[in-house]
């Protein structure tokens, strides 16, 4: 009548590959400060055969981009013009975004997370979808 516990060692999940993954942002960081994207919106990104593209809240994007081992760099970026109202402060939230994207040089992944960082140090947490 004894419980007998049997632990299996688990491996960490595979990194997954910055091409062909559906990315969504969970945060942005500046410096120290992390804060969550605003409720009710979604940011996505994808990579595939240097063609960047996405949903950046309120618009849709799309552009080019380069990868040299861990330095990324996006070219080109463009998103349609629509405005939106709401949720407050998707419009911020989006330029934002796309900012930091345009200025990307260097990106990380480790298991389901991505990291893209810009230049000034700022940056996007994303998780896989």
């Amino acid at each position: 009548g004894s419980v007998v516990l049997v632990f299996d060692e688990q491996q960490p999940p595979a990194d997954a590959e910055l091409e062909g993954t559906n990315w969504v942002l969970e945060s942005f960081v500046d410096g120290d400060a992390v804060s969550s994207t605003i409720a009710g919106t979604t940011l996505t990104v994808s990579f595939e055969d240097g063609a960047i593209t996405g949903e950046a809240g309120c618009n849709s994007f799309g552009g080019s981009y380069e990868v040299d081992g861990s330095s990324l760099t996006t070219e080109e970026i463009a998103s349609t013009l629509v405005l939106c109202e709401e949720p407050e402060g998707v419009m911020d939230q989006e330029a934002n975004f796309l900012d930091i994207l345009n200025n990307a040089e260097s990106y990380e992944i480790e298991g389901s997370s991505l990291t893209i960082t810009a230049g000034d140090g700022r940056g996007l947490v994303f998780l896989a979808e």
